[in-house]
């Protein structure tokens, strides 16, 4: 990451005020169409850095959990660490204290899945702390139809605090003759917003600038909760490059980079700066 340096600035406190207020507010603005905001086709590559010095806890091991083609977390896995011929655990930042998890899965297969979040108990060393948010979806109807990307939001009342680690369980049950639950699991940590990446993001002009400076700063759940959003507001084939070009970086295969999204109604909240 490039590190921008403030010219002419008269005084640096009225940057911190303003920066305080942005972090203090998440920083939300008003929803914008996409279509008004997708550049030209090629303009932007955004590609996911993996965050430098964080990871899974030392005592994550990696192929703990069995899962099946139908039913993969939308998270990268940990890429501090060598787990050799072990599978690495899914491991991502966020700086939201709400922020949104997504999974990719064939709702014509998985008849329900269901989400817990705990605290990570560090002292414990492997033992989960105390559960900070459980639900559950069941697919029927329309929605049981392809295989394609749905989001698990945290409601605004559930609080992740910063420089905690976070441990999330995801079950899924599968439907048809023989009914069985595939699980995956990982973990999120949030993290400050620095100031020179809070810079990056009041400077940033567009909701894919902003997608970009989180991917660049390995920041996953939120540039990826970006490029959601707007495909959400207006499905282009550019957003879909991009979608594409943002899983790929981060090592999920070309199936699942090109995995639809389901939820086209979703949650219009205002998204992340």
């Amino acid at each position: 990451m490039k590190t921008m340096i403030l010219t002419n600035v008269p005084c640096f406190a009225i940057f911190s005020v303003a920066f305080s207020q942005l972090i203090a507010t998440l920083g939300f603005a008003p929803a914008t169409r996409a279509s008004s905001l997708v550049p030209p086709s090629n303009e932007y590559a955004i590609e996911f850095h993996p965050p430098e010095n964080r990871g899974a806890p030392d005592v994550a091991v990696g192929g703990a959990t069995r899962c099946l083609p139908q039913f993969t977390p939308l998270v990268p896995h940990d890429f501090s660490k060598d787990y050799g011929d072990l599978s690495s655990p899914h491991f991502g930042l966020t700086v939201r204290p709400n922020p949104t998890f997504f999974v990719s899965l064939d709702s014509r297969k998985i008849q329900e899945i269901y989400f817990e979040i705990y605290e990570y108990d560090t002292e414990e060393r492997g033992n989960d702390g105390d559960l900070v948010y459980e639900t559950s979806r069941e697919f029927n109807g329309l929605e049981r139809r392809q295989q394609g990307a749905i989001g698990i939001n945290l409601p605004p009342d559930v609080t992740l605090e910063s420089g905690k680690l976070y441990r999330w369980y995801l079950d899924a049950v599968t439907g048809g003759d023989a009914v069985e639950v595939v699980s995956d699991s990982g973990w999120i940590e949030r993290v400050e917003v620095s100031p020179d990446l809070g810079w990056q993001l009041i400077t940033a002009k567009t909701p894919l600038d902003r997608a970009q400076v989180y991917a660049e700063a390995g920041i996953w759940h939120d540039a990826f909760d970006i490029l959601a959003r707007e495909r959400r507001l207006d499905d282009t084939r550019e957003l879909k490059e991009e979608w594409e070009e943002l899983l790929t970086s981060a090592g999920f295969p070309e199936h699942l980079a090109k995995t639809p999204l389901l939820d086209r109604g979703g949650d219009r909240r205002s998204e992340p700066r």
